[in-house]
């Protein structure tokens, strides 16, 4: 008899886990290292360059607001002047071709950052998350339970953030493909000519736009615990780590003592925290133990 057996996917979670009990009500705490260093600087250095890139580029429209030979000579549309940046077309090119630069140079650390060490699991979308978006876009639209939340994102967002990157790609191989038309042409051909990238190019912000409003709106649903994880780093209690029973902790404490290692319990504030406490080792979700300060949580 052939039994077949399924390999079940196990949650990827974050590399550094604190834990700890309260003081005054013994309540179990915790947080999680989301968002490590570089991913947060790559954030911020990207939504700034998105905005000044949108802002200059609708700048750039302006000189041509069409984007045919403009015969008959009508506009495609008209831009605000607050919503566009640089002043004239050569104000808005320095301001473009430089922020261009600096959000190629981001996105290809980013993304090389993620994928060498791993951590891309916990933001992009992979095979195993593919089941569970249907049920998540149901819950977001009201029309189904919540899933259980086992990883710090659920695959509806690992599939918006993975369509970002791609977004970006064809933000980048558009923009080249109008900067150098003639030198470029190779990458203008296959997307119909020098006209047409610049649809194509003027698509992606359209894109981007939609991809921000979705982004916004998941931080709101979320909770903005999400939002101040992205400057500090840290998450505390997120949902996909449930709270430690009583016995749980005493087999954590037990573990660390028998280590050799006594773990002092952190205060509800970690800038209160003694010397002595910042070194405690903490628990690692993904079976290491590292030394991180509680007071990083901050």
């Amino acid at each position: 008899m052939n039994t077949k057996v399924e390999a079940v996917a196990r949650p990827y979670l974050p590399a550094r886990i604190l834990r700890w009990q309260q003081e005054k009500t013994g309540r179990s705490r915790a947080a999680a290292y989301e968002h490590p260093l570089a991913v947060r600087y790559c954030h911020w250095l990207n939504t700034i360059s998105l905005v000044i890139l949108a802002a200059s580029g609708l700048q750039i429209f302006m000189a041509f607001p069409s984007f045919g030979p403009k015969i008959p000579q009508r506009d495609f549309l008209h831009v605000p002047s607050f919503l566009a940046l640089g002043g004239w077309l050569g104000g808005a090119l320095q301001w473009h071709l430089t922020f261009a630069w600096v959000y190629i140079a981001t996105g290809i650390f980013y993304v090389g950052y993620q994928f060498a060490g791993g951590n891309y699991r916990q933001v992009l979308l992979v095979r195993c998350d593919l089941g569970g978006i249907w049920p998540m876009a149901k819950y977001y639209f009201f029309r189904g339970r919540k899933p259980n939340a086992v990883e710090p994102y659920n695959p509806l967002q690992k599939l918006a953030y993975t369509s970002a990157i791609l977004i970006g790609v064809l933000s980048v191989w558009t923009g080249l493909a109008i900067y150098k038309p003639v030198q470029l042409s190779v990458l203008a051909w296959p997307l119909g000519g020098f006209h047409l990238a610049r649809v194509w190019h003027f698509a992606a912000l359209c894109l981007f736009a939609a991809f921000v409003m979705g982004h916004l709106t998941m931080v709101a649903l979320h909770g903005w615990s999400n939002l101040v994880s992205m400057f500090t780093g840290w998450k505390r209690d997120p949902e996909y780590l449930p709270e430690e029973s009583p016995t749980e902790s005493f087999e954590r404490n037990s573990a660390e003592i028998a280590e050799g290692v006594v773990a002092a319990s952190p205060q509800e504030n970690p800038k209160e925290n003694s010397r002595e406490d910042l070194d405690q080792p903490s628990y690692s979700g993904r079976g290491r133990r590292e030394k991180s300060t509680p007071s990083d949580i901050e």
